[in-house]
């Protein structure tokens, strides 16, 4: 008679010691794992993030051009897929990821009428798109860095323009002007050219019935102040329409160049029946562009 149970107990006690030798030899090859036996390529290597080495922008120029057109360098060390970048904003709150490159555009907008310069700052950050057959895909980011630069101001400009459409603009932004004459019989006013290089016209006509004639005194542009970063450089005028004998004028207060003040006072006199006319023609200042132009220095 044949003895089963003998061969069965011998196949499970065969099964039991191959089972250990494997269970042995598994914790062997991961112990060699662990302790870096096994040569670097037969291990599964876990991706690491990518490493900003460098973060310059504009290679590391302290000033930029007024323009806000900005190069940010960049190396980097492992992998990256993609870049984004925020002005003044370490969260990147609404930025978008790009492509990576190593020396991206980016653009800076300032107001073009700014009259000092602007110290900003860029942060920077890139990222690594690491996937494989059997995980979903997955970003493995950097630490953000950040550099800094100066975006001058635009450099100030020259503007000319007529002083009768400097009047009737200041008059439109409530900007006083005034005349007055020691005669109720004499007259004075103020008249605007509105057309390009046009004059203002102060006129005082003397008392018609009277040789003593009449004084009037101007006030324009009264007590203001130029915007921010715009200076007064000159006033051309003529005086050469004043008729007749005894006629005189004198500027009392006239702006001193480079200032923002431009109150002009100006006093006249004309004789019996006679008419001094005072033309102020055309005004120079000098300020930040500006897309009104000459109108962005009135309040």
């Amino acid at each position: 008679m044949k003895n089963y149970h003998g061969k069965h107990r011998l196949s499970v006690r065969s099964g039991m010691a191959i089972g250990g030798i494997a269970i042995f030899l598994l914790a062997a090859l991961a112990l060699r794992v662990l302790s870096g036996q096994i040569p670097p390529r037969l291990q599964i290597q876990e991706p690491k993030p990518p490493r900003i080495v460098s973060f310059k922008i504009n290679n590391g120029a302290e000033r930029a051009d007024p323009n806000g057109y900005l190069t940010l360098n960049n190396v980097i060390e492992g992998q990256a897929s993609e870049y984004r970048a925020s002005l003044n904003d370490s969260t990147f709150s609404g930025r978008a990821w790009s492509t990576y490159r190593t020396a991206p555009d980016f653009y800076v907008t300032l107001p073009i009428d700014r009259i000092v310069d602007t110290l900003v700052t860029i942060y920077f950050q890139v990222r690594f798109k690491a996937s494989s057959v059997l995980e979903k895909v997955r970003y493995l980011e950097s630490s953000p860095t950040y550099d800094t630069i100066i975006i001058p101001r635009n450099p100030p400009q020259e503007y000319k323009f007529g002083a009768g459409e400097a009047y009737i603009w200041a008059k439109s932004k409530g900007w006083q002007f005034s005349c007055t004459t020691d005669h109720i019989l004499a007259r004075c006013y103020i008249q605007g050219d509105d057309y390009a290089l046009g004059g203002l016209h102060l006129i005082t006509k003397g008392n018609p019935y009277e040789l003593f004639g009449a004084t009037s005194d101007y006030t324009l542009f009264a007590g203001k102040e130029l915007v921010a970063g715009w200076k007064f450089k000159s006033l051309t005028r003529n005086v050469t329409s004043c008729q007749g004998t005894g006629l005189r004028h004198d500027f009392n207060q006239w702006p001193a160049q480079n200032s923002s003040n431009i109150t002009i006072k100006i006093h006249t006199w004309a004789d019996f029946n006679h008419i001094c006319e005072v033309i102020l023609q055309t005004f120079t200042l000098e300020g930040p562009q500006s897309l009104e132009g000459w109108r962005a220095a009135f309040r």
